[in-house]
C-alpha cells in the first residue's frame, strides 16, 4: 500500500510485491503477466528464471497460454500440482522443469469493471497444492495487483487526455511542444517544418451560428484536414480555429500540400441544415539547426500574419524580412500608444470646395504623427497598426475631440468653415459607446452637431451591416452628418448605401486616375453621381489635382471637389490664411 501511495510505476509496484512474497514464502517464486492485446507480456517478478518469463512473452492469452494464459482467458484460477504429471503445453512445461520448477498456481487479476488484465502466478520448487498461507498472500497481492493496474490505467488516461484535443481527439499544443522538443533533439536533428492554419473570420461564424454549430463545424473540418494529410506529417489542433501540421516533407511538397489544404477549407459546409462558407490562411516557417523551437513556431505564426495581411486566403513561407516587419510593428505600436496619451498627434485639415459657387463647403481632418524618435510617420503606416492593436479608438475619440474643439474656436473667431468632416474605423462603428461619446463631445465643445460630419468606410458595412445601421441612425439621430468615403472601392451592395441614413458619398481619388472626357472611368464617376443624387446625397470627389478634372467633374454634376487643385492638408494657421485670402481674392472654379 505504501508502494502504490508512492507513485512507483507499475512494472516497480509489481516487482517489488513478486520480491515481498518471496521474503515471507521462500518455498515459491511470484510472477505477474499481463495481457494487451490479448498478449501476454511479464509485468513483474521475483527471482524465477528469465528462461521461464521468456517463454510466456508473446503467447496468446487463452487456453494455449499455460495456466497464466488459461486464468486470463477463463477468469478462473488454475492449479497445476504436478508439471510432471501435466500433459497441457509441453514447451512450457520443459521449460520450467528444466529450470528446477515443479508446480504452478495462476489466479486471475479482475479488474473492477470485469475485466480480467492479468494472472498472478506462483511457481513451486515442489509438487503440491497451495496452502492456506499462500493463498491468503494471493488474495491479498491479486486485489493490491488490481489497485496498481487501475492506477497506472488513470495515469496514462490523465496523460493522454492532457495531449489531446478533447472535440477532435487531435492532439493538442502541449502534445506539440514536448513532440518539436523531441524532435530537434534527435542527432542528426530532424528536419521539419511547421504549417499553421488558422480560419478567416471564426469570430463572426461563432456569433452568427453559436458555439455548437461552431463546433461542429470544426469537428467536420478536422476530418478533412486529417484526410489530407499523408505519411509522417501530424496533424494538431492547438486551439479555437487554429490547427498546425508537423511535417517531414521539403519545400516543394509542402507547398503542395498547402494548395490541396486551401480548397479544402472553402469547400462548403452544412451544419443543421445551414450551408456554411468558410476560408483560410496558412504560415509555414522551417526549423533551422541550432534555433530554438518556440523561434520556429513565432516564424510560422510571423508568416501567418502576412497571409492575413495579403488578403488572406493564401499561404506564406516565412522570410527574415518578416521579423524586421513585426519589430517595427511592435516598436511603431508602442511608440503609437505614448504619442496618443501625450497628445503628440495633431490634425490638418484639407478644404472641400463648392463646385457650383467656389465657396468653401468644409474641411476633412487628417492624423499626422512626427516622433521624436522614428520621424514623420504616414497615417498609412500608424492607422492599420493601430487598427490591429485596438489603438484605433483612442485614436477616434482624440480626432474627433480636437476636430470639434477647433471647430469650436473658429466659431467663437467667426472664422466661416461650413462643415469638419472625420474619419472612423469601421472597428469604431461596432463599439456601443460612440454616440455616446459623440454627444459628450458636441455637448462639451459647443458646437452644433451640424457643423460635424463623420465619415466611415464601406468596410464598416461589409463587417457588420446590422450594427453599423444602428450606429449611423443613432449618429444622425443627433444631428451629425454621415459621410460615405472612398465609395466604389468596396463590395458593399447599392441596397446597404440607400438603407444608410448617408448625407453625402466621397468618390474615391483612385478614379481621378485616367479620368478624363471620355472613357469607362467617367462612366463610373457620371453613375456615382448620378445615384447619389438620385439618394438625395451631395457627392464629393476627392484627389483632384488639375483643372481639366474640375472641370470635367462640373460637367457631370459633381457638386463638391477635394484635392490639391484647391489646397493640400493645412494645419489651423495655413489654414485661416488660406481661407482669408480666398475671401479677400475669390478664386473661380474651373
Amino acid at each position: 500500500m505504501e508502494a502504490l501511495t508512492d507513485q512507483f510505476s507499475l512494472r516497480e509496484m509489481l516487482d517489488f510485491m513478486c520480491r515481498r512474497i518471496e521474503l515471507i514464502a521462500p518455498d515459491c517464486m511470484a510472477v505477474v503477466m499481463l495481457s494487451t492485446g490479448a498478449i501476454l507480456h511479464a509485468g513483474g517478478h521475483g527471482g524465477i528464471p528469465m528462461p521461464v518469463l521468456q517463454a510466456f512473452e508473446g503467447l496468446e492469452a487463452s487456453t494455449a497460454g499455460g495456466a497464466c494464459g488459461t486464468a486470463i482467458a477463463t477468469a478462473e484460477e488454475v492449479v497445476i500440482p504436478d508439471f510432471g504429471q501435466e500433459t497441457r503445453w509441453p514447451a512450457l512445461r520443459a521449460v520450467a522443469c528444466r529450470h528446477g520448477l515443479a508446480a504452478e498456481w495462476a489466479v486471475p487479476i479482475i479488474l473492477r469493471n470485469g475485466e480480467v488484465a492479468g494472472s498472478f502466478s506462483l511457481y513451486f520448487r515442489k509438487p503440491g497444492q497451495p496452502d492456506r498461507w499462500h493463498r491468503r498472500i494471493v488474495n491479498a497481492c491479486v486485489h493490491l495487483a488490481m489497485l496498481a493496474i487501475e492506477q497506472q490505467r488513470s495515469r496514462e488516461s490523465i496523460i493522454r487526455l492532457s495531449y489531446t484535443d478533447r472535440l477532435t481527439s487531435l492532439p493538442n499544443r502541449l502534445w506539440l511542444n514536448r513532440r518539436l522538443n523531441e524532435l530537434v533533439a534527435r542527432p542528426p536533428a530532424t528536419a521539419l517544418s511547421i504549417m499553421v492554419i488558422d480560419l478567416d473570420r471564426f469570430r463572426k461564424i461563432v456569433q452568427a451560428l453559436g458555439q455548437g454549430r461552431a463546433d461542429q463545424m470544426l469537428l467536420e473540418l478536422a476530418g478533412r484536414l486529417r484526410h489530407g494529410i499523408v505519411g509522417r506529417d501530424v496533424l494538431v489542433r492547438t486551439e479555437g480555429d487554429e490547427f498546425v501540421v508537423l511535417t517531414t516533407q521539403d519545400a516543394t511538397d509542402i507547398t503542395h500540400l498547402a494548395e490541396r489544404i486551401l480548397p479544402t477549407l472553402e469547400e462548403p459546409f452544412t451544419i443543421d441544415n445551414i450551408p456554411i462558407n468558410i476560408s483560410g490562411s496558412i504560415g509555414i516557417s522551417t526549423h533551422q539547426d541550432g534555433q530554438a523551437v518556440e523561434e520556429t513556431l513565432r516564424q510560422a505564426y510571423t508568416a501567418l500574419a502576412q497571409a492575413k495581411k495579403a488578403g488572406r486566403c493564401c499561404y506564406r513561407f516565412f522570410h527574415p524580412s518578416m521579423n524586421r516587419q513585426a519589430d517595427d510593428h511592435v516598436i511603431l505600436a508602442s511608440a503609437l500608444r505614448e504619442a496618443i496619451a501625450d497628445n503628440r498627434l495633431t490634425l490638418v485639415y484639407q478644404p472641400q470646395v463648392d463646385l457650383r459657387t467656389g465657396a468653401l463647403h468644409g474641411v476633412e481632418a487628417l492624423s499626422r504623427w512626427t516622433d521624436p524618435v522614428l520621424g514623420m510617420v504616414s497615417p498609412g503606416r500608424f492607422i492599420p497598426v493601430a487598427e490591429e492593436t485596438g489603438q484605433i479608438r483612442e485614436l477616434g475619440i482624440w480626432s474627433l475631440r480636437v476636430a470639434c474643439e477647433q471647430m469650436a474656436d473658429w466659431i467663437a473667431r467667426d472664422i466661416m468653415v461650413p462643415t469638419i468632416s472625420v474619419n472612423l474605423s469601421a472597428i469604431q462603428f461596432q463599439d456601443p459607446e460612440l454616440v455616446s461619446q459623440l454627444a459628450t463631445i458636441l455637448h462639451q465643445t459647443g458646437v452644433p452637431s451640424e457643423r460635424l460630419i463623420v465619415e466611415l468606410t464601406e468596410t464598416a458595412m461589409i463587417e457588420n451591416f446590422d450594427q453599423t445601421m444602428t450606429t449611423a441612425t443613432a449618429i444622425r439621430n443627433l444631428g451629425i452628418g454621415l459621410s460615405m468615403d472612398d465609395f466604389g472601392t468596396g463590395y458593399s451592395s447599392l441596397s446597404n448605401l440607400a438603407s444608410l441614413p448617408i448625407s453625402e458619398v466621397k468618390i474615391d481619388r483612385s478614379f481621378m486616375n485616367g479620368f478624363g472626357s471620355t472613357g469607362n472611368v467617367r462612366q463610373v464617376v457620371t453613375a456615382i453621381i448620378r445615384i447619389g443624387h438620385t439618394l438625395g446625397m451631395t457627392v464629393i470627389a476627392e484627389g483632384v489635382e488639375e483643372a481639366e478634372q474640375c472641370s470635367q467633374l462640373r460637367e457631370i454634376g459633381c457638386d463638391v471637389i477635394q484635392g490639391y487643385y484647391f489646397g493640400r492638408p493645412m494645419d489651423t494657421s495655413s489654414l485661416d490664411k488660406w481661407i482669408s485670402a480666398r475671401r479677400a481674392a475669390p478664386v473661380a472654379v474651373a
